[in-house]
């Protein structure tokens, strides 16, 4: 199974949702692709949505190299891959309701799905407190940005890391008091999990705020 197959079946299961969006059709690695994504050369995923004249055009840019080492294991590969499969799926599934997709909410249930899928899938030593704790200083501490602080972009960037980075810990210390893997707690988180993911933008943000 591929990388972007076994994503796109993680975050199928996790949420419940359809998994026969063929995510492969829709990516691409070539240097055409990649010019017209990022003409900087900075990015490695980048999803495009244009008009076209049947309605949108998607395509999801994925760096080749990183897709290579997602398949051998490399976790910030793997992270990178599921970021750009997180966006092509969410757009899909809102497009599917008819219901509008903001820029940071992208960014934001991207940066929840990596927490949430790595953590489920077994990513990193211990139990799965001791995971959550390694997943949320890897993804939300240990973290630099491309664009500038002071720039849309670099601010949409950093707000989603923040308010993705509360969640998470939300989360750890709602429902992972209890280290096992298939606690009452971990069923409760992915239930919670569930309702976050269909919440519009201003819910989520509600919902990443100090409880």
């Amino acid at each position: 199974m591929s990388t972007l197959d076994r994503v796109q079946r993680l975050l199928a299961r996790l949420y419940d949702i359809d998994d026969d969006l063929d995510v492969r059709s829709f990516v691409r690695s070539d240097d055409e692709v990649r010019e017209a994504a990022d003409p900087e050369g900075q990015r490695r995923e980048v999803l495009l949505v244009r008009d076209g004249p049947d309605g949108a055009e998607v395509t999801l840019y994925l760096d080749r190299d990183a897709l290579d080492r997602s398949a051998e294991g490399d976790f910030d590969a793997w992270c990178l891959v599921l970021e750009g499969v997180s966006h092509l799926v969410y757009v899909a599934h809102r497009a599917a309701r008819e219901v509008p997709v903001r820029q940071l909410e992208l960014e934001l249930q991207a940066d929840v799905d990596k927490y949430a899928t790595s953590l489920l899938a077994g990513f990193g030593a211990g139990l799965i407190r001791e995971r959550s704790e390694l997943l949320r200083r890897r993804l939300f501490d240990e973290v630099s940005f491309i664009d500038d602080a002071e720039s849309e972009v670099g601010q949409r960037y950093r707000t989603a890391n923040r308010e993705a980075a509360r969640y998470a810990a939300s989360l750890e210390r709602r429902f992972l008091s209890d280290e096992r893997e298939g606690s009452r707690g971990v069923r409760e988180m992915v239930r919670e999990l569930r309702r976050f993911y269909r919440a519009d933008l201003e819910q989520k943000l509600r919902w990443t705020g100090p409880t």
